[in-house]
């Protein structure tokens, strides 16, 4: 049944801060890119968000989203539930574990690259040298 799998060793990021605090991660997948832009879009005025990073983070409409904005795990969580598209097995094991993570490591030999930024006039209220834990797991690679 699973003969076609094998399973990889992947490196990512956690969406918690050192302050205790999260930065708000998306991943996508199998997603048109302008799906991805103009739900991004929305939930950035609705939530009032600062520039959003995307990455394509795979081949067949795999991508990654971050922003740089401070927020309470709870707000991290209510923003990537109320946007579309996002991957279940993200939502669902970033709940689960208490912070959201996105891979930084290469699958099928593409390695995450950012693609574009959706601008903002609102700041950035942290940094990306704020990241409390990159981690080590494994995941299927078909």
């Amino acid at each position: 049944m699973f003969s076609h799998y094998v399973v990889t060793d992947q490196a990512g990021v956690n969406s918690q801060l050192r302050s205790g605090d999260h930065v708000i991660l998306w991943d996508f997948d199998g997603c048109k890119l302008l799906y991805v832009i103009e739900e991004l879009k929305r939930i950035q005025r609705l939530y009032k968000l600062p520039q959003i990073h995307i990455l394509r983070s795979n081949v067949n409409g795999c991508f990654h989203a971050y922003c740089l904005a401070r927020v309470s795990w709870h707000t991290a969580v209510a923003i990537v539930a109320n946007t579309y598209f996002v991957d279940a097995a993200f939502f669902r094991y970033g709940v689960l574990r208490g912070a959201f993570t996105l891979r930084v490591t290469g699958k099928h030999g593409i390695y995450p690259q950012e693609i574009l930024t959706i601008p903002s006039k609102e700041p950035e209220t942290t940094t990306l040298d704020e990241l409390k834990t990159f981690v080590s797991y494994e995941s299927w690679e078909d």
